[in-house]
């Protein structure tokens, strides 16, 4: 166990530096070999500290790290998440290997998203671990999945520890950040008849009536958001991203996917979001009585959050 805790700046810096020099690139992207190599070097360090620590598989072989600190009572309870994979190194050539500028800054793959954090978070707990008495219980998570799919933290809020309130370790340029939008992705799917291309006639282009589906979708949607806007998190937003369909160019395609993304502000409500999406799509269906328009998928990839500046963790 580790005798006296150590929060110089120096001692931050060297931690995130051995943080950096683990390869953690999520496994799902070019190049990725997992948080595994993370996960171990979090895991001893809260150990180190006299952290009851927990691995926590969220995904199979992608497990969280979960590190307490009993407080004079369980509750309150504080969090620390931060997240230990990475984006991929891309044209980074030295991404695993740190270095410092002469402005004293530290380079590397994830040494801000989001292992200078992580160190921070460590070197915090290492001090309450020696703190004759604490007035919190102090969690430490260190997810998985964040760049690719967030399901580490899912993870976390579906079967993690219990806590009160809780410090997230994204970068906002040291700014407090209490508000945010969320976010949910619809797919929409118009239904047509495959034919020929050199008889056309004979079949129902699905692209043509997306096309008419889209132009409806931006007149109509960007009315309703007009003026629609938060003073922490700017406006409600909605865009396409994706539009898939066709197998060849002389194939009149008999489907056709869109990819909307919708960015809802605090203040509405996940079920008034997907109400408004259903009327919108009334209007396109009463405009565009030739296509045949579907909801096929919707996934709430976060809620919106809004913590008020007079409550305590703030």
């Amino acid at each position: 166990m580790i005798d006296e805790p150590v929060t110089t700046a120096a001692a931050a810096s060297d931690l995130l530096s051995k943080l950096v020099a683990i390869p953690s690139v999520a496994p799902d992207v070019p190049g990725g070999t997992g948080e595994s190599a993370m996960a171990e070097a979090v895991e001893a360090f809260a150990r180190d500290v006299g952290a009851t620590v927990a691995c926590c598989e969220a995904l199979p072989g992608r497990s969280n790290v979960v590190a307490t600190l009993p407080g004079a009572a369980a509750r309150p309870a504080l969090m620390l998440e931060a997240h230990m994979d990475t984006v991929a190194l891309g044209p980074m050539t030295n991404g695993h290997h740190p270095w410092v500028d002469a402005l004293g800054r530290l380079h590397g793959r994830g040494a801000c998203d989001t292992k200078g954090a992580l160190a921070a978070m460590l070197l915090a707990l290492q001090w309450a671990a020696h703190q004759p008495q604490r007035p919190c219980t102090l969690v430490l998570a260190a997810a998985v999945d964040e760049e690719t799919g967030g399901h580490g933290a899912r993870a976390l809020a579906r079967s993690g520890p219990p806590a009160d309130a809780a410090i997230v370790g994204e970068p906002t340029g040291l700014t407090i950040v209490r508000a945010h939008r969320g976010v949910v992705i619809w797919t929409l799917v118009t239904a047509g008849a495959a034919a020929h291309s050199s008889t056309p006639e004979r079949g129902h282009n699905a692209i043509y009536d997306m096309c008419e589906v889209v132009g409806i979708l931006r007149a109509e949607y960007a009315g309703r958001l007009a003026g629609r806007s938060h003073p922490l998190t700017g406006p409600s937003t909605f865009s396409a991203g994706v539009i898939r369909a066709g197998t060849s160019f002389n194939i009149i395609p008999d489907r056709c996917e869109l990819v909307i993304e919708r960015r809802n502000i605090p203040g509405e409500s996940l079920s008034a979001v997907e109400a408004e999406l259903e009327d919108v799509l009334e209007v396109v269906r009463t405009r565009l009585p030739h296509a045949r328009v579907a909801l096929a998928a919707s996934e709430v990839l976060a809620a919106s959050l809004h913590t008020p500046p007079e409550a305590p963790i703030v």
